[in-house]
């Protein structure tokens, strides 16, 4: 089990960030947070999944993997094909380290697990959870622009 720092937790609000005005983040965590958090991260020609459990004494576990986004997705004709990879990949890491939650019927989503997206390429951000890309970079190239948090959510709704 891991322990946060608490030097590395803030005491004080951070100053307002000029470059986001109409950012939604109104708290920064203090140790106290509970509950199971999900994060997807797209860097390039690796997908990651992780799941952290928040503890709510500062201390978390944390469980991720990992995959290599085939050479083929990377040169994709629609960028549909890219994100069912990802879908895919989150699908497989639910069925292998939250078998139970897969098995649940989640109508509550009070119930439903958060998920955060890193999407590491340059981005116009729009809202907190939604950009457009500007253009793609590290091989990548996917017919652009195109709005990112759509295409996921697509093909996770696709799922049922």
């Amino acid at each position: 089990m891991a322990t946060i720092c608490p030097a590395f937790l803030p005491t004080v609000p951070p100053p307002p960030i000029t470059q986001f005005p109409n950012c939604a983040v109104t708290n920064v965590p203090n140790g106290t947070e509970t509950g199971t958090f999900l994060a997807m991260d797209l860097g390039g020609t690796n997908i990651r999944a992780c799941s952290v459990e928040l503890k709510g004494d500062g201390t978390f576990e944390m469980v991720q993997s990992k995959a290599a986004v085939p050479a083929s997705l990377q040169t994709a004709k629609t960028s549909a094909e890219l994100f069912g990879f990802i879908a895919d990949h989150l699908k497989h890491f639910l069925e292998k380290h939250h078998p139970e939650e897969c098995e649940k019927e989640h109508d509550n989503k009070e119930e439903w697990f958060r998920l955060g997206f890193t999407f590491s390429f340059p981005v116009i951000q729009t809202k907190i959870n939604a950009g457009k890309l500007m253009r793609w970079t590290k091989g990548f190239k996917i017919e652009v622009p195109f709005p990112i948090s759509p295409c996921f959510r697509c093909v996770l709704v696709s799922w049922e």
